[in-house]
């Protein structure tokens, strides 16, 4: 903050020369003289003769008191033991003296009051924008599929061969996937984990999973009404369809048969889907059209570490009904849990109706079982089964079941 400086107001002291010569007109040239100085008043003390007496001035003659004009008040007072006379100072007293000395006039920094502004009139408050509309997206489309929100993750939702427990899988369901190996058996000895239930009619069965190297990644479908894995009587009537089906474990314990047609000439860099039905004696007829490699079977490829996934359509259309495998597909959510699939690398359509059964002529070994209107076996109830059949492991990483 700034100071302001200001001159100070002080007046200065008068001289004293006019009381000097008043009073030495008035004793004789041989007292003494001692000046006193007060701190209001310019005083000069002078010890006085014994036969000395105050007179008023009024009566001295004019040879006494020629400078005189004016009565001057007087009075005395003591100051050390010695009577005195105060002459003050009046300004009625003329005397002939110096021009008094005038202090200059005291200059005083002072700040103007200051000047208020007028105030202006009340303005009216501005006008809110209009608020707009909310937006609000247009509503999400229903799609012909309603998610079953399977709880793929729940361990109880899951069996072993002739509907054991599956408390010998239990370690392999993590947070978010389950990891599918021999789960400590041999490899020829390797377990089935399967669901408890099965799906039926239209439906889409989508699968998500990992592949490792050393692994013989098997997914497949079985109908629920054989209990046991292997070795039913009913198989491959019953049907069987194979998602995704590795051969290198195959491979290793003498099974041959199956070759490579696009992912190179060793039996670990592909998988094949495929259909069982009938007998064991039918047979699909066999074309290359990538990815299908018959009216039956198609091959994808293997990604080592990294996710791959499969949908599994069982439709109807113009034509009758159909199963259409396709390799990494969207799935994409609609209004009221409904679903469905979009993109993806599709193999052909393969369909049952008067003339085909399953991709095959409805004729001697591939007869047996054909139902054009029911879809049979595939249109029945379903279920889900892994199985890992070499050295090393597989993860399931989403499953997804729509329905109609």
């Amino acid at each position: 903050m700034q100071q302001q400086l200001h001159q100070p107001t002080t007046a200065k002291r008068p001289s004293g020369r006019t009381a000097s010569t008043t009073l030495s007109s008035l004793v004789h040239s041989s007292i003494q003289r001692r000046t006193v100085a007060l701190l209001m008043y310019a005083v000069e003390v002078l010890p006085l003769p014994s036969n000395f007496t105050f007179v008023n001035s009024t009566n001295t003659t004019a040879a006494d008191c020629a400078i005189v004009h004016t009565p001057e008040p007087t009075f005395t007072t003591k100051f050390d033991n010695t009577t005195v006379a105060h002459s003050i100072e009046s300004a009625t007293v003329s005397t002939t003296t110096d021009p008094p000395t005038t202090d200059p006039p005291t200059t005083t920094t002072s700040t103007p009051p200051p000047t208020s502004a007028p105030t202006p009139p009340p303005t009216d408050p501005p006008t809110a924008a209009p608020t707009p509309p909310p937006t609000t997206s247009p509503p999400a489309p229903h799609y012909p599929y309603q998610d079953t929100n399977f709880d793929w993750l729940n361990i109880e939702e899951w069996q072993g061969d002739n509907d054991c427990s599956p408390s010998f899988a239990s370690g392999g369901f993590q947070h978010s996937k389950i990891e599918v190996s021999t789960f400590g058996k041999p490899f020829n000895q390797s377990p089935v984990l399967r669901t408890k239930r099965g799906w039926s009619g239209e439906k889409i069965l989508f699968v998500e999973w990992v592949t490792y190297p050393g692994s013989d990644t098997n997914i497949w479908l079985l109908p629920t009404s054989l209990s046991r894995q292997f070795g039913d009587s009913r198989w491959p009537n019953c049907g069987e369809y194979d998602i995704y089906e590795m051969f290198n474990g195959d491979a290793a314990i003498g099974h041959k048969g199956t070759k490579n047609l696009f992912y190179g000439s060793g039996l670990d860099t592909f998988g094949q889907s495929t259909t069982h039905i009938a007998s064991k004696d039918c047979y699909a007829p066999f074309f290359v059209k990538q990815p299908s490699v018959g009216s039956q079977a198609a091959q994808w490829p293997v990604r080592y570490h990294n996710k791959i996934s499969m949908a599994v359509i069982f439709g109807r259309d113009g034509n009758g009904l159909f199963i259409q495998q396709i390799l990494d597909p969207t799935i994409v959510d609609g209004a009221d849990g409904t679903a469905d699939i979009q993109g993806g690398t599709p193999a052909d359509k393969m369909y049952n109706n008067a003339n085909t059964y399953w991709g095959v002529k409805p004729e001697g070994n591939c007869a047996a079982g054909h139902d054009p209107n029911s879809g049979y076996p595939f249109f029945g109830e379903f279920r889900l089964v892994f199985q890992e059949q070499f050295h090393g492991k597989f993860d399931i990483t989403n499953i997804r079941v729509l329905v109609k």
